[in-house]
């Protein structure tokens, strides 16, 4: 499209030079002769370099295209026998653009910053993926994060506290987030085991005693996912022990739930829908959660119906509150219903969507970040940051180039 205006604009200028010899008339002298023919050369030159700025954003267009669908390619969950291919593929595509060129990348999940965004140093990290184990193996079985500097700090900072309590153990490391893994991948060449590799490596090694640590918050399918993996290989040692949820089930029993999870499923009482206020309280801090009338209004309804007197107001058929687990179930039957794909909606997203619809009605930063609960600025910055499509598109409505 941007080519076909190139040239109408330069068969104008075409144009425009001949009808300036024409006008001269067929007595012209040498003189008018001459400066038709300069004219001429003139709409000429114009027109090739119309033409040629044309071939060059449509080069710049399909380089950044290219590299927004090598990215795209590998932001799955699944690994195949492509995946280091593909990584290596899409990071070379990166490093080939120009700056100009970086900004244009846009895809499906592609974005300047998969590659371009500062997230520390990945070199004061540890993958844990090295052989010679030994007999007895603490696999720490994280999410993952491709924050550089949380990884190292948080998820590197378990897995040595750890490795210092057993020394007799050899502590080793598993992210369950394949797209995760891809990412560190691709942009920084450090290579995490998934819950296959690191299960496949710990057979390799001879390992006979193998225990599983999540630091997973609480149960739900991603910890689900990760017991049914584990059970794939439980024949493959002579023990296997795997751990609760850092915020899991405790006590004799599954009715005994830990102080944090029950501050965190009760929130949502009757009481708090009478408010129009709900009160949230764990590990020390305090959090208000306001419900709009509308919200409250449907609650209202919803208790009134359910002739609830008190309490919490969303539970099981057992009558336990409902947790993230069953909220996460609830939408993924929802999404494969809808026809959507179940491996990019997670609860969180409904977090993600009201910072960035807050922000497009009210420029806040500071109120959304308090609205959000966030001691820092920086950490909302992340939930509202835009693509560099989206800023090309705000410089062009301002129309800086007259």
């Amino acid at each position: 499209m941007r080519r076909i205006t190139y040239r109408k604009a330069a068969a104008v200028a075409m144009a425009a030079a001949l009808s300036a010899a024409l006008l001269v008339g067929c007595g012209s002298t040498a003189a008018s002769t001459d400066s038709a023919a300069a004219s001429t050369v003139a709409g000429e030159s114009t027109a090739e370099d119309a033409e040629k700025t044309a071939d060059e954003g449509d080069a710049d267009e399909v380089a950044a295209k290219n590299c927004a669908d090598l990215i795209d390619a590998i932001y799955v969950q699944e690994r195949s026998a492509d995946t280091d291919a593909q990584c290596e593929a899409a990071k070379a595509a990166w490093d080939a653009l120009t700056d100009t060129q970086k900004e244009l990348v846009e895809g499906e999940n592609a974005d300047p910053d998969y590659f371009g965004r500062d997230t520390g140093d990945a070199g004061k990290d540890d993958p844990r993926n090295a052989d010679d184990i030994g007999e007895n193996e603490l696999l720490v079985v994280s999410f993952g994060t491709s924050f550089n500097g949380s990884r190292a700090a948080d998820i590197k900072g378990i897995e040595d506290a750890l490795q210092a309590a057993y020394p007799d153990w050899s502590v080793r490391r598993a992210f369950t987030a394949q797209i995760i893994i891809n990412h560190v991948q691709a942009r920084d060449g450090e290579k995490i085991d998934n819950m296959d590799q690191a299960l496949d490596r710990a057979v390799a090694n001879g390992v006979k005693n193998l225990v599983v640590q999540p630091t997973h918050l609480m149960h739900g399918a991603e910890y689900d996912e990760m017991c049914e993996a584990v059970e794939q290989y439980r024949d493959k040692f002579d023990s296997v022990a795997i751990a609760e949820p850092l915020l899991g089930e405790v006590g004799e029993d599954a009715t005994v739930i830990n102080a944090d999870k029950e501050a965190v499923a009760a929130a949502i009482t009757a009481e708090a829908a009478r408010r129009g206020v709900a009160v949230v309280r764990c590990k020390g801090k305090s959090r208000r959660v306001i419900l709009p009338s509308r919200l409250q209004n449907k609650l209202l309804r919803y208790i009134k119906q359910r002739r609830i007197a008190c309490g919490s107001v969303f539970v099981t058929r057992t009558g336990t509150p409902l947790d993230r687990s069953n909220i996460w179930r609830e939408m993924k039957a929802l999404c494969r219903a809808a026809g959507v794909s179940d491996k990019k909606v997670f609860p969180h997203n409904f977090r993600h969507l009201f910072a960035r619809t807050f922000y497009r009605l009210d420029k806040d930063l500071a109120k959304l970040a308090d609205l959000l609960g966030h001691s820092s600025i920086n950490t909302t910055r992340i939930y509202i940051r835009s693509t560099g499509a989206e800023h090309r598109r705000f410089l062009e409505r301002m129309h800086l180039v007259l």
